[in-house]
């Protein structure tokens, strides 16, 4: 007979056991008020203390390895939630990551142009140093021709 009542109760644990948090996260997200009268808050109170009284025999009724097994649910469900937040944050990894090498790329490219204008500057102003020093040379040059012609 007791195996019957198992039979029944389990499920009405396990199913308590899973949506009662799943209640507590909902009104946490969203508190709302709600208007009753004191009759309809004492049944609500009792029909709640009832179901207590019926959680607390079940759980009493329930062999060790159906709790083991209970528990092992419950670390279930924390590993998976903890799963996909780990998946979440990866993926968030990963977008940043790509991000941050389009970022690198771009600054790359932005380094090798102003490489080559450097570079390209470099050979300017060697070329404009040459450029005067050579039209120095014909200068004096020049006016060393003149000064040897007007002295003879």
């Amino acid at each position: 007979m007791w195996r019957t009542k198992l039979k029944f109760t389990l499920p009405l644990v396990l199913s308590l056991l899973f949506l009662l948090p799943c209640g507590c996260l909902a009104e946490e997200a969203s508190p709302q008020t709600i208007t009753m009268s004191i009759t309809q808050f004492k049944q609500l109170q009792t029909q709640t203390q009832l179901l207590d009284t019926k959680l607390q025999m079940a759980l009493a009724l329930l062999t060790e390895p159906q709790k083991q097994a209970m528990l092992q649910a419950q670390q279930l469900q924390t590993a998976q939630a903890q799963i996909q937040l780990s998946k979440q944050e990866l993926q968030t990894a990963k977008i940043s990551l790509a991000n941050a090498s389009e970022l690198i790329n771009k600054q790359n490219s932005s380094l090798a142009t102003l490489s080559k204008q450097i570079q390209k500057e470099r050979q300017v102003q060697h070329r404009e140093v040459i450029q005067h020093t050579f039209w120095g040379i014909v200068g004096g040059a020049t006016v060393a021709i003149l000064a040897y012609s007007i002295a003879e």
